[in-house]
């Protein structure tokens, strides 16, 4: 018997984007003393999971308070189903408040996304 609430393996989702924060505590050098520096290079992981291609993909941060900065050029990109994108993002102490919109175009149509990410 069909349930016709669920959906079909058959049945297109189109675009659907997932987005992890991740982050890398790197050793930058040793300071005067002989003890270790260390950097941490920050990034959104963008996937598309879902079935169709998204195309023109561009992304935007923004931020409530504090300085929040995508290190990308911008120029547009597509992004295959089950494909991922890193984002690099620099922050300032304090920020809060952070969100990743994902801007892309599927079947001809402009479309977009805000995310809460940290």
């Amino acid at each position: 018997m069909d349930n016709p609430t669920a959906a079909s393996k058959d049945t297109p989702v189109g675009v659907r984007f997932r987005v992890a924060s991740n982050s890398e505590r790197l050793q930058t050098g040793i300071d005067k003393s002989g003890k270790a520096k260390y950097e941490t290079k920050r990034w959104y992981e963008v996937t598309n999971t879902g079935d169709l291609a998204a195309e023109s993909v561009t992304f935007e941060g923004q931020a409530a308070s504090g300085f929040m900065r995508l290190l990308v050029d911008n120029q547009p990109i597509t992004l295959e189903p089950e494909v991922s994108w890193k984002v690099p993002v620099l922050y300032s102490m304090g920020t809060a408040g952070t969100k990743l919109t994902v801007h892309w175009v599927e079947n001809g149509e402009n479309q977009s996304k805000t995310f809460d990410v940290q």
